[in-house]
């Protein structure tokens, strides 16, 4: 009994979080028997959860950035939409509505994304409405005078406050680098692609963005989390980027890009600290501490 007692002195003393349960615990297991009861009653498992956060899908050409983007909102879109949800704030059910917005072609209803401007615009959407954006080959699209010229501060607002608003941002590029700084600043995850084609094996391995942004180099940080997945024929019809890449050609004719000295400095990648990384492999912790 007394090696017992020492045992719990010696993990309240050494681990705040025991120490935190132990002196909490009756109100621990209260929140979560009430929360329990919330999800069941009000049957949560409806709603779509695919907001607050910007997400990049990046990899080289034939890596499946595009596919995996567009399997996950296609996804969220045929699973939530149209599923009866509890609006707490005005204390009734509402019709749960996935409005995406795309630059890329898709097999289910989307709204064609032209601007930054319908970003905004979701700020007064209907309750029980949440808007996913896909914007293939963000890197090009961002250094666009079409789009550069409303990346304004209500844009930068929204994109801020997109957990309040119910607004999902998804982005595809080469390489995380090659996106505009701002827009790198406020991404919550990397998603790195990479597919087998022979087998259709697509594998994602999942970075802190900031992280990514201290060190370029992903053979030098260790992931948060490694998933794979089977890419069938029906994940292959969930799109077309064809006309998305004439909308890009149509662009560079017309001028329709800023020049390359002004890419270059809005992409901001002067400046890189590797000691930020809280996940480095080997490599990059004798790097450091050399």
């Amino acid at each position: 009994m007394i090696i017992i007692y020492l045992f719990l002195v010696f993990l309240c003393v050494f681990f705040p979080l025991t120490r935190f349960l132990i002196c909490n615990l009756p109100v621990i297991v209260y929140g979560a028997i009430k929360d329990l009861f919330i999800y069941i009653k009000y049957k949560r498992w409806n709603e779509c959860n695919a907001y607050g956060r910007i997400i990049s899908y990046c990899g080289l050409f034939g890596q499946g950035k595009t596919k995996e983007c567009v399997r996950f909102i296609v996804g969220q879109y045929n699973r939530y939409n149209g599923r009866m949800i509890f609006d707490f704030n005005k204390n009734k059910w509402v019709q749960q509505q996935i409005v995406v917005y795309s630059n890329v072609d898709l097999n289910i209803p989307y709204v064609k994304l032209t601007s930054l401007q319908q970003l905004v615009d979701c700020q007064y959407s209907e309750t029980g409405t949440v808007n996913l954006f896909l914007i293939d080959e963000a890197s090009v699209v961002f250094n666009s005078r079409e789009f550069k010229t409303n990346f304004s501060t209500p844009a930068l607002n929204t994109i801020l406050t997109s957990r309040h608003h119910k607004i999902g941002v998804f982005l595809t590029s080469q390489r995380f680098n090659h996106m505009d700084a701002l827009l790198r600043q406020v991404t919550s995850y990397v998603y790195e692609c990479k597919y087998f084609k022979p087998l259709r094996i697509q594998q994602i391995k999942i970075f802190d963005a900031w992280e990514v942004e201290n060190c370029s180099n992903l053979l030098l940080m260790k992931p948060l989390k490694v998933c794979y997945s089977y890419s069938s024929d029906k994940i292959y019809n969930n799109y077309d980027t064809n006309a998305m890449v004439e909308d890009i050609s149509k662009k560079c004719v017309d001028n329709g890009f800023y020049d390359d000295s002004i890419v270059l400095g809005l992409q901001g990648n002067s400046s890189q600290d590797s000691s930020l990384v809280s996940h480095p492999r080997r490599k990059l912790k004798k790097r450091i501490n050399k």
